[in-house]
């Protein structure tokens, strides 16, 4: 139970301390859940995959991932709990006391403070993401190696795909993410037949 207690902790601590969503979640993830034994390195990659692709909040769904893989139903619906109450007070205070928080001087003066740290967060994760997965210079364990594989196919396909977002502004997003992903089973297919 003390376990439990500890991730339930853990969890609102991540929730509290950060500003800027999911991916500014992450290395905050990984020093309080990952390093305290909770999930493994490889664990949080796939979590943060699967996350990404379920509907709803990065953090909730990340959340009932490592909740219910350390006890199950329970531990899912605290982990949901303990990362969501956060959020939860913080806007019903703000809503409340909104026009009075928002005038103050100090807060303008940390909100353009955060911004940048925000930034920061994710271009770290976005790199880390990048040289784990796409460009790897790290085995499984994290130890250096940069002798491996370069997937040039995700790296061409963002290119090709940024090109057509800059050339034709107009073009919807969900239409650049269905040709990508079109793209990248079209060319996966054909190097696994040929």
């Amino acid at each position: 139970m003390t376990k439990l207690f500890s991730l339930i902790l853990r969890l609102f601590l991540v929730s509290i301390l950060t500003f800027g969503g999911g991916f500014a979640m992450i290395p905050l993830f990984n020093e309080l859940i990952v390093k305290s034994g909770f999930i493994t390195s490889s664990e949080l990659y796939n979590f943060i995959g699967i996350s990404e692709m379920l509907p709803g909040a990065f953090a909730v769904d990340f959340s009932v991932f490592v909740g219910n893989k350390q006890y199950l139903i329970l531990g899912a619906i605290l982990a949901v709990i303990a990362i969501s109450l956060p959020s939860f007070i913080i806007s019903l205070l703000v809503v409340s006391k909104g026009s009075k928080i928002m005038s103050k001087k100090i807060v303008n003066y940390l909100s353009n403070y955060i911004k940048p740290v925000i930034c920061g967060l994710i271009l770290g994760i976005a790199l880390l993401l990048l040289f784990k997965f796409v460009i790897p210079i790290t085995d499984n364990d994290d130890n250096f190696v940069f002798n491996q594989k370069i997937e040039i196919l995700p790296i061409a396909i963002f290119v090709f795909i940024s090109i057509i977002g800059f050339v034709f502004k107009k073009i919807s997003p969900i239409i650049l993410i269905l040709i990508s992903g079109g793209l990248y089973l079209l060319f996966y297919c054909f190097i696994i037949i040929f």
